[in-house]
């Protein structure tokens, strides 16, 4: 077995898994119908300021309320990261930059670092990249659309399914170790 770690857009996964470049993928479910799955982690939805910012100032997750009138930096097009922010935008009645959409979560994360918006970023790489930014608070949102089901995805007619289903187990227990 020989693993190899791209990072694409979800439509790019989907095509990729689709035309057989990708015997598997790490992404949403949902996005990818037609296939087998194997849940890894349930993941949270962060917010990302910089210390300045008012929403720095609270304690503990941060009710979607708080998110009214601001404005929340995303992803480009062809992430579905993107639609999750448009949506958690909408209940909070707040909007997404329509100036600036990153390429990558970095790139956000910086974004918010020099006070511009807030950052909506993925609960793993909060936890493992954000978190150690000193120049960035780092809350969950308190708010049902605030999380997101990531799963091991392989074809339905894929030989390699039960191979699959123990790798997705090692991904799952090393997730919940990040995780807690």
């Amino acid at each position: 077995l020989r693993l190899m770690v791209r990072e694409e857009r979800t439509v790019d996964l989907e095509e990729h898994l689709s035309d057989g470049r990708f015997d598997m993928i790490i992404s949403t479910p949902e996005d990818h119908p037609g296939t087998r799955s194997h849940p890894i982690v349930k993941e949270n939805i962060y917010i990302c300021v910089a210390p300045d910012d008012p929403l720095a100032k609270a304690k503990g997750p941060i009710d979607i309320k708080a998110l009214e009138s601001r404005e929340l930096l995303t992803l480009g097009y062809g992430h579905k990261f993107a639609l999750v922010v448009k949506n958690l935008a909408a209940v909070a009645g707040a909007t997404t930059s329509g100036i600036y959409e990153g390429t990558s979560l970095d790139a956000i994360r910086q974004m918010a670092s020099m006070g511009e918006s807030v950052a909506v970023l993925p609960s793993l790489y909060a936890i493992s990249e954000a978190k150690r930014d000193p120049q960035l608070i780092v809350r969950p949102i308190n708010h049902p659309l605030a999380q997101r089901q990531i799963s091991l995805i392989w074809r339905q007619t894929s030989p390699m399914g039960s191979k699959f289903n123990k790798i997705g187990d090692i991904f799952e227990q090393t997730a919940q170790a990040i995780m807690s």
